[in-house]
């Protein structure tokens, strides 16, 4: 029994009994550690392994069951692993034939985010996916990640949560509190074709004990719903097919203009940013969204189309 089937044991059964095992005492008490490190709240007596809270592993079969639960068709691989660096770094080592290369984790150690930060990625909790298909079934890139954003959005909403948010290009909000992102990359491969990889990080089941090791104001699609847990395998039902169907089609069930489409989530409207752009910071207001997915600022007295950049509202820390 390797350490991922010592966590899907333990996730099934909440308790686990040394003597119920064949691996020795060490190795268990070595996995017991490693998964306390990864964030999952454990315990150890000396002879019962315990879990303190709920969690369901995320299942290739259950996924695929919920989609046919829906009613709806999906015939691409789904690969899940129990740890990596970054699903980012590691969708890289899978077929480029296959027209979309799917690719979930429990755990990362270097979860990727925008601009080079790191996504914090406990173990068992949340959603770390990443996608990978070819760039020429994009038309247009930049507004791409709100496309994207949105469709999440739509998703959560769907859900229950009424006070879903965006804040430009691609983070996911609750009020103030952030749920997740989205991070796009391009690459090129054989005789230089590119691709771009989605990655996605969602909040699904974190609580306050999580907030602790995080310096950015965090909630959770468990905490939005105020329900005691959220099955992450009927979820990524729900957006495997919507996304993968977007990006087939290109978008065009949403006959919405991207500005009607953001419009409904903007968390800027009205207020004042602060920017940082490379080395450059810019203070400005607010003023639209641009049908390009550009951002629209007025800064020392004149208009700016801003393409990249990290965005916080004035006056909120940590954002």
């Amino acid at each position: 029994m390797d350490e991922y089937q010592f966590f899907k044991k333990l996730c099934e059964n909440k308790s686990l009994d040394t003597i119920n095992f064949k691996v020795e005492k060490k190795i268990q008490e070595q996995y017991f550690q490693s998964l306390k490190n990864k964030g999952l709240n454990i315990s150890y007596n000396g002879s019962t392994f315990t879990l303190n809270e709920k969690l369901i592993p995320l299942d290739k079969d259950k996924i695929e069951s919920n989609i046919s639960s829906l009613g709806l068709s999906f015939n691409h691989k789904i690969n899940i692993l129990y740890q990596t660096t970054s699903t980012n770094i590691e969708v890289n080592k899978y077929n480029d034939t296959a027209e979309f290369t799917i690719l979930l984790a429990e755990y990362q150690s270097l979860g990727k985010g925008r601009r080079g930060n790191q996504w914090i990625s406990p173990l068992g909790k949340n959603i770390y996916l990443t996608i990978k298909f070819k760039q020429k079934l994009v038309k247009n890139i930049s507004r791409f990640p709100i496309d994207i954003a949105t469709i999440i959005a739509d998703k959560f909403f769907d859900f229950g949560i009424k006070n879903i948010k965006i804040k430009w290009p691609n983070d996911i909000y609750i009020n103030n509190s952030k749920l997740g992102g989205v991070i796009v990359e391009r690459i090129f491969g054989v005789k230089n074709q590119a691709s771009l990889i989605l990655g996605i990080g969602l909040n699904v089941n974190m609580d306050d004990k999580d907030q602790a090791n995080i310096d950015k104001q965090i909630t959770s699609l468990k905490k939005g719903l105020a329900v005691n847990y959220f099955d992450r395998n009927i979820l990524l039902a729900h957006l495997l097919t919507e996304l993968t169907q977007a990006i087939k089609t290109n978008f065009s069930s949403k006959k919405d203009s991207i500005k009607t489409k953001f419009e409904k989530y903007n968390l800027l409207t009205g207020q004042e940013l602060f920017i940082k752009l490379d080395n450059k910071k810019i203070f400005g207001k607010y003023v639209d969204i641009n049908d390009d997915g550009s951002l629209k600022v007025f800064s020392n007295n004149k208009y700016m189309d801003l393409y990249a950049g990290d965005v916080s509202i004035k006056g909120w820390n940590n954002i």
